[in-house]
């Protein structure tokens, strides 16, 4: 997991656990799906998400065994605010690949974080802070935005949209 304590694996029948290495438990284990495209892990190890091509995104809390449905109709990534109370993805919606965030305590009710006819490149929360690239200014012009949870700033205009962004200790 990101923060070291845990190893989370997925055993020959898809299913998933986690071991924690401090107390040295295995919880018990929670059925997924064949395979997990566009896995991602919550910081402390307690939520699981993959992609599914016929639901959409899948959450799974490691803890209680409960899974979750985002409805959702392109593949990407579930990243996971450093609390674990939000959750940011990205959709298509009106061909435009958009990002969304919305409490990880209530899935169905998204907000748009990228403005109309723009097009979200890469994101990732630093801290609880979720930092995004996106052409949101022009369709050639790429930048860095943060977003705080009410709105979003620029934080760097003409940025790559080819450099990934990763967050190491709540960093960018």
């Amino acid at each position: 997991t990101p923060d070291g304590e845990s190893i989370i694996f997925v055993d020959s029948r898809n299913m998933v656990q986690r071991y924690d290495a401090m107390t040295q438990n295995l919880t018990n284990p929670v059925a997924t799906q064949s395979s997990l495209p566009f896995l991602s892990i919550s910081e402390s190890g307690k939520y699981l998400a993959a992609y599914n091509y016929a639901l959409g995104h899948r959450i799974w809390n490691l803890d209680t065994g409960a899974s979750y449905t985002i409805q959702s109709t392109a593949p990407s990534y579930v990243e996971f605010s450093e609390d674990e109370t939000r959750v940011a993805y990205a959709d298509k919606i009106s061909g435009y690949k958009t990002l969304l965030t919305t409490k990880l305590s209530d899935l169905n009710n998204p907000s748009r974080v990228t403005t109309e006819r723009s097009t979200v490149e890469d994101y990732v929360f630093a801290g609880n802070t979720l930092m995004y690239l996106a052409n949101q200014s022009h369709p050639l012009t790429w930048s860095l935005y943060k977003y705080d949870g009410k709105e979003s700033t620029r934080v760097d205009k003409e940025a790559s949209y080819g450099d990934f962004m990763q967050s190491i200790d709540g960093n960018l």
